[in-house]
C-alpha cells in the first residue's frame, strides 16, 4: 500500500509534516488492523510518498476499511489545517 501526498513545496518541505502523517497512519492502523506496520517514505519537491507494509496477514475487507478510513482521515486533517493537498491511498 502507498500513501501519496501532493502539494506545494512550502507544505511538503515542512520538517514536521512526515512525522505527523506517519503518526496519523500508525494510529489508524492500530485501531483498524492491530497488526504491526512498517513505513518507508520518499520526499520530492511537491510530493511525499509513504510505502506501508503490514507485518502479517490482513484480511482483504479489513485492508479496504483501513485504506478508506485512512484516506478520509488524512483529507480531513489537511482541510482542518487549511492546506491544499491531494491525498491518494493506493
Amino acid at each position: 500500500m502507498k500513501v501519496d501526498i501532493t502539494g506545494n513545496h512550502d507544505i511538503i518541505s515542512n520538517p514536521l509534516l512526515v512525522p505527523s502523517v506517519i503518526q496519523i497512519i500508525a494510529l489508524k492502523n492500530a485501531l483498524v488492523t492491530g497488526i504491526g506496520l512498517l513505513q518507508n517514505h520518499e520526499k520530492q519537491d511537491d510530493r511525499i510518498s509513504i510505502d506501508l507494509h503490514h507485518d502479517g496477514e490482513v484480511e482483504e475487507t479489513t485492508l479496504l476499511e483501513f485504506k478508506t478510513q485512512l484516506e478520509q482521515m488524512l483529507i480531513s486533517y489537511f482541510k482542518f489545517a487549511k492546506f491544499e493537498v491531494i491525498v491518494e491511498v493506493l
